[in-house]
């Protein structure tokens, strides 16, 4: 399950910078953005340091993405490092993974098995199909896009 969920967030992250650069030919052909902003909270506690990803519920659409600060607020990039997003519909998916500095290390060089980061959040959020989340950003922009999960 955490293999799909990272190849998830991989693939939704390639898709949103494919083409990203500083070439202003290609900045003029892509969709417009608005400002898109919110919070996550779990258990009525901000979340910080966990991965928000709207995913477009037309599939020629632009999706976004952002990481959570320490008062669990986010700023969405549909085209990093540029903030907003595209106006739209989004099936949205968070992901809150374990520091790779609290995990266990083993002494076994290359031959050692890896350790997998562990979910602080219920699973289901990290599943577009199961997070029961969803979110609009509207043409004039947003900042009260808001996330309460509960455990």
């Amino acid at each position: 399950m955490i293999r799909i969920q990272l190849f998830l967030i991989l693939a939704v992250s390639l898709s949103i910078c494919s083409g990203c650069g500083t070439d202003d030919r290609w900045k003029s052909k892509r969709p417009a953005t608005v400002p898109a902003q919110g919070v996550v909270t779990y258990k009525n506690q901000p979340l910080s340091g966990a991965i928000v990803v709207f995913q477009p519920s037309v599939p020629e659409g632009v999706g976004a993405s952002a990481l959570t600060d320490q008062t669990g607020a986010f700023d969405l990039k549909a085209f990093p490092p540029d903030p907003g997003a595209v106006p739209g519909s989004y099936t949205v998916m968070i992901l809150r993974m374990d520091d790779a500095d609290n995990r266990p290390t083993s002494e076994g060089g290359d031959d050692a098995p890896a350790v997998l980061q562990k979910s602080l959040i219920p699973a289901k959020y990290g599943n577009p199909a199961q997070s029961g989340l969803k979110a609009e950003v509207p043409q004039a922009g947003t900042d009260s896009l808001r996330f309460d999960l509960q455990g």
